[in-house]
């Protein structure tokens, strides 16, 4: 591996720590919309970041599991956006029943 690619998957590595850092602390948010919408939006770059990752991988193995962590990533970007969908709906019944601040 050159220094420039260990160079950029030095990079890549303290992309992923950050990204994981700022996740712990929206986890630790009250549940609702706006945490959910956060997750996602973490979860997203850091889908972006595994694909940066597996476009400069060397090996066969490193970009099956840049692949593989890209999609898991994805995935939980999508559920976190249907969990903020979920969570909108709710509050949209609410305010449409006069129950608002029940479920929000």
């Amino acid at each position: 591996m050159t220094a420039l690619a260990t160079s950029m998957i030095d990079v890549l590595d303290a992309l992923l720590e950050q990204l994981q850092r700022r996740r712990e602390r929206v986890l630790r948010a009250v549940p609702g919309t706006s945490r959910a919408v956060r997750l996602a939006e973490l979860y997203e770059q850091e889908a972006r970041v595994f694909s940066l990752l597996f476009e400069r991988s060397q090996t066969r193995i490193e970009w099956r599991a840049a692949l593989s962590a890209e999609a898991h990533a994805r995935s939980c970007a999508r559920t976190w956006r249907a969990q903020a969908n979920a969570y909108r709906s709710s509050t949209d019944i609410c305010r449409n029943t006069g129950l608002n601040g029940v479920w929000s």
